[in-house]
């Protein structure tokens, strides 16, 4: 049996959301397996061509998370990402 340890509980979300370049180019669609307070799987993207910085943007409403990429799958196009900053609007975009 294995035993979780994850530090933050995780929440199932499969929903549509959108990464972008740190600077807000190059918009792409993309799911969120899951996530957390801390950070969410991403999937639906190439993570070769994924920088290692990004804005995540779990709603079309939701606030813009800055977030690092932790680790890479490149077998089922997935990333792990860490939220490091969130942005109060999209105008807070550098």
């Amino acid at each position: 049996m294995s035993r979780e340890r994850r530090k933050n509980l995780r929440v199932e979300w499969n929903s549509s959301a959108t990464i972008c370049a740190i600077d807000g180019s190059s918009p792409r669609p993309c799911m969120i397996g899951d996530f957390s307070n801390m950070g969410a799987k991403v999937t639906g993207v190439n993570p070769t061509a994924v920088p290692d910085e990004l804005i995540l943007r779990i709603t079309r409403r939701g606030r813009p998370r800055k977030c690092r990429v932790l680790w890479r799958a490149d077998s089922s196009e997935t990333i792990g990402v860490v939220f490091i900053e969130l942005f109060a609007d999209v105008e807070a975009i550098p």
